[in-house]
């Protein structure tokens, strides 16, 4: 046979691989058309048969299910999160944040520093980007507390010891959240040999070994974050400090009558009688 060109006003979609000479067949419309001439590569191809269609955007959910509490006049952070969907998402809350609290609508950021004390509820919105939109909600607390009492130590001066004799006393603090901790300020003195600091109780004790003087710094945090410190010192005696000598306190002595008894003080002067 001699050159065949056949010629159609219909587009060439590729059926299988085929090269100038050999026979190839297209079907266009039902209509099947033998040539010569090469298939245009122009149709789809096998991996485009193959690939598999965009997957849709998972379920939209709120992964928070809970809020830290916040204290009045103190700085509060928290977070909420969200799983599926499409992403960017935005934010919302019905009905407004505690005074002073704000919602990022972007990234879901509580903040700010609240002035009044109680709880609320408030509903989340959840809003994703797909086509349709996504949204899902969740309901969540916010307890807001009142501040805590300024934590301060109260002990100012701490009793004397002896040397070989047990000592125990306390440093005492007010105010601030429960427990406490107490700790020696680093490089800030030191105790007297043979004595430890408590540091649950804030009690110094133990037998001191050596006299003399020493001075150091407590320190004291809550569970709140607060802390105070305070210097002290402590005098450790070789031997005990002797007593106070009795004191007369009576300075005058009331009046008495004649022939009448009179009896002040401890000591009572037995009654005579003369017959």
């Amino acid at each position: 046979m001699g050159n065949i060109t056949l010629e159609s006003e219909y587009t060439c979609m590729l059926t299988k691989e085929c090269a100038t000479t050999f026979l190839c067949a297209v079907v266009i419309c039902g209509i099947c058309v033998l040539g010569l001439t090469a298939c245009s590569d122009s149709g789809p191809t096998p991996a485009d048969m193959n690939s598999a269609p965009a997957s849709a955007p998972g379920s939209l959910t709120i992964t928070t299910s809970s809020l830290p509490n916040g204290t009045v006049n103190q700085a509060y952070s928290a977070s909420l999160s969200g799983s599926g969907g499409t992403v960017p998402y935005t934010w919302s809350v019905t009905p407004g944040l505690p005074a002073n609290l704000s919602l990022n609508t972007a990234t879901g950021a509580i903040t700010g520093t609240p002035t009044t004390q109680g709880t609320t509820s408030h509903t989340f919105s959840l809003h994703d980007s797909s086509n349709p939109s996504q949204t899902v909600q969740q309901t969540l607390n916010i307890t807001i507390t009142t501040a805590p009492a300024v934590l301060t130590i109260t002990t100012t001066s701490l009793a004397a010891g002896t040397v070989g004799q047990a000592y125990n006393r306390a440093v005492q603090a007010s105010g601030g959240t429960l427990p406490l901790t107490w700790s020696l300020v680093a490089g800030a003195g030191t105790l007297p040999a043979g004595l430890n600091l408590n540091s649950t109780t804030g009690a110094i004790a133990g037998t001191p070994t050596t006299a003399g003087t020493s001075s150091f710094t407590v320190r004291v945090q809550d569970a709140g974050g607060q802390s105070d410190t305070q210097a002290l010192s402590i005098t450790i005696n070789t031997t005990p400090p002797p007593p106070n000598p009795p004191t007369i306190t009576t300075t005058t002595l009331p009046g008495g009558t004649f022939g009448q008894p009179y009896n002040r003080g401890r000591y009572k002067r037995p009654e005579v009688y003369c017959a």
